[in-house]
């Protein structure tokens, strides 16, 4: 009879303790409460998400709501589910009276385990599926990537995390006292917000070290910060692999300059403008090789230049001239775009004109603003072009009305600023319709102001490619040395390499890296980390002729192998713990 007996007890369902339990802690009012607040917390975050509209303020968001619920929530939650079944039921003789009556041990354990494991995957889907939801209600059922990608990816990392998580407070709960728990809890917490600090104080010291390069064909040296030729290098990996704002633009030119070993000294070199016009821009159908004729601008001279005798201050002249390779305009461009048959080029062409439309509309007096780039991509037809003294007191030949001639009018005109050398003309109506509509070539413009962005970088990625590191000199052994320490820091800190995973791969509003309008070549790639988030970094390695290896940034560990690692101590924790519980006295 009492074999029976037992064997009846003994098959109690899983579920049945599952919903046991589940009723126990549901009458616990403290977690109850703080699973409240945690769905308040997402459901108030969810609201604040739904008018964001940057993809840049979602990533910088949406990271801090990621370390607060992890860090601070859902630890709490896991602390007090795990105290509250495996401390306080053992205390009130719930446990043993449960566990007298022969119901196994390990079934139990597990049956408490899931169930916290249950609790905090319900609050993390919550928080998945409310924002989401919200969002998608708030925005016309847009769907947002960038927040698709970053909420993916907290479900995923967070279900992993708080596993590993109940496992290791529940290693510490069942072979340690309360208070070592409570005390080791508090740095696990403490360590969560600055995993960060060493890859924060690292940077920092590396914005002043210098880097010395053998210049080869120059036997001289260069020096380069280190902070400088990370930036080059990462604005290279995000190039190549399509993340960045007008990534087909972007990837066509930057290959275009470093093929041609274009750099920023000789940019303006008359040999280099002809390919970047005949090569490239040509090349894209943007340049319309006819000339075309502007007549009679009739207009005072203010200055002249040494070689033009007897023209004075206040001369009446008239200019007649040709110009030849300009640029088309954006009607012409939307049509060569319909026309275009290649597929990567058509799409590097609405890139482009996509890029014009915003540097115009962001810099809406771009001639005065940019005056500088009536430059490299003005011709004029000299043989054809003619400036005329109309005074009639004096006789003077005519003469060719050259491309200096023009550039130096143009460039007085909106900025006022000109050289005793320089040819110049009073301002008028008549000149002012001729700069503001006739010289006004927005597209010529754009591909000036794109080229300047990438020239400067690919400069500093040739040096750094192509040269070899004077390891003697410079900072180069402190660079490593600082380096080699932080890789060791990530390998043995539990929350570097762990957090490193979900910033990995949640990654950023990639859409929103570009330069800044208002420099002339400035990119900022780090604005969109977060303050206490570790990210995955890399060494720069020298290749066998002592220069940095030119795909250096894919040289770094795979952050999931951490994760890899955490569960396998997770699993381990486990186990020992299960032994512990089978043989703990409950009573």
């Amino acid at each position: 009879m009492l074999n029976k007996n037992e064997k009846k007890v003994w098959n109690i369902s899983f579920w049945l303790l599952l919903k046991f339990s589940f009723k126990s802690v549901v009458l616990e009012k403290s977690f109850v409460i703080l699973n409240l607040v945690v769905s308040i917390f997402s459901i108030g975050f969810s609201f604040y998400t739904s008018f964001l509209k940057s993809g840049k303020e979602i990533v910088i968001a949406f990271d801090y709501y990621t370390l607060i619920f992890i860090s601070s929530l859902l630890f709490i939650i896991i602390l007090r589910g795990l105290q509250f079944f495996f401390n306080r039921k053992v205390e009130d003789k719930t446990m043993y009276i449960v566990i007298s009556n022969q119901v196994s041990r390990k079934k139990f354990f597990i049956a408490q385990w899931s169930l916290i494991v249950i609790v905090s995957w319900a609050n993390v889907l919550f928080g998945y599926f409310i924002i989401n939801f919200n969002y998608l209600i708030m925005n016309q059922f847009e769907v947002n990537n960038v927040l698709f990608r970053k909420t993916t990816v907290f479900l995923l990392y967070t279900f992993v995390v708080s596993v590993c998580l109940i496992n290791f407070i529940l290693f510490l709960l069942l072979l340690t006292t309360p208070q070592i728990t409570m005390i080791a809890s508090t740095l696990l917490l403490s360590f969560s917000f600055i995993a960060n600090l060493p890859l924060k104080f690292l940077k920092t010291k590396e914005e002043n070290e210098l880097l010395v390069f053998n210049m080869k064909n120059t036997n001289r040296s260069q020096q380069l910060t280190v902070s400088s030729l990370y930036e080059t290098f990462n604005l290279q990996k995000y190039i190549n692999s399509g993340d960045i704002k007008y990534n087909y633009l972007a990837k066509s030119l930057n290959d275009f300059i470093l093929e041609n070993k274009f750099e920023k000294g000789t940019f303006s070199s008359k040999d280099t403008i002809e390919k970047r016009l005949n090569n490239y821009w040509k090349e894209l159908g943007l340049v319309d090789e006819k000339t075309r004729e502007f007549k009679k601008l009739n207009a005072t001279l203010m200055n002249s230049p040494n070689e033009l005798k007897g023209w004075d201050f206040n001369d009446p002249i008239e200019i007649d001239m040709k110009m030849k390779n300009l640029f088309i305009n954006d009607y012409q461009l939307e049509n060569v775009i319909l026309n275009e048959t290649d597929q990567n080029k058509k799409n590097v062409l609405k890139d482009f004109y996509d890029f014009s439309k915003s540097i115009q509309a962001i810099l809406p007096d771009l001639q005065k603003q940019k005056a500088e780039l009536f430059n490299d991509f003005i011709y004029v037809d000299e043989a054809n072009s003619f400036m005329e003294n109309k005074n009639k007191n004096k006789k003077l030949d005519k003469v060719t009305f050259t491309t200096s001639y023009l550039k130096s009018i143009y460039k007085y005109y909106f900025t006022s600023a000109a050289s005793p050398t320089d040819l110049t003309v009073s301002s008028s109506t008549e000149v002012a319709s001729f700069m503001e509509n006739n010289m006004y070539f927005p597209l010529m413009l754009a591909a000036n102001i794109v080229e300047k962005y990438l020239v400067d970088y690919a400069t500093i990625y040739q040096i750094a490619t192509e040269n070899p590191v004077i390891q003697e000199q410079g900072q180069w052994k402190t660079y490593k040395s600082g380096r080699d320490a932080l890789e060791i820091f990530s390998y043995v800190s539990p929350f570097f390499g762990t957090w490193s995973t979900y910033t990995y791969f949640s990654g950023y509003s990639f859409k929103d890296f570009w330069f800044s309008p208002y420099s002339s070549s400035k990119i900022i790639l780090d604005n969109q980390d977060n303050l206490f988030l570790p990210y995955v970094q890399y060494t720069f390695n020298l290749n066998d002729d002592g220069a940095i290896k030119k795909e250096t940034y894919n040289d770094f560990l795979n952050p999931i192998i951490f994760i890899g690692v955490q569960l396998g101590i997770a699993a381990t924790l486990m186990f020992i713990t299960g032994l512990k519980f089978t043989r703990r006295d409950l009573r």
